[in-house]
């Protein structure tokens, strides 16, 4: 994943999860700009999400969670059938 300030830095690892564009996330309805991401490694633990998500506001409190995610900010670095683990980029 990579930042959504600059500079564009990764901000954390996810699996992109199987969504539909009507799918809604923390709000969001997906659409083709979203993408649902299952974050599973923060790297920049201060990095604001994109979307304030409940009481979520920045990656560390989103670890291990569902969020909605820029789709020009999600770089895919392997593709299986299943999944894609992904750098999300603020």
């Amino acid at each position: 994943m990579i930042s959504v300030g600059r500079p564009r830095t990764p901000v954390g690892k996810a699996i992109l999860e199987h969504s539909s564009p009507s799918t809604i996330v923390g709000g969001i309805a997906l659409g083709t700009q979203f993408r649902k991401v299952f974050l599973r490694e923060v790297l920049q633990w201060d990095a604001p999400l994109f979307h304030k998500y409940g009481e979520m506001m920045k990656m560390s409190d989103a670890l291990y969670s569902s969020i909605p995610w820029p789709s020009v900010l999600v770089i895919s670095l392997i593709h299986h059938s299943n999944y894609s683990r992904l750098f999300l980029l603020p």
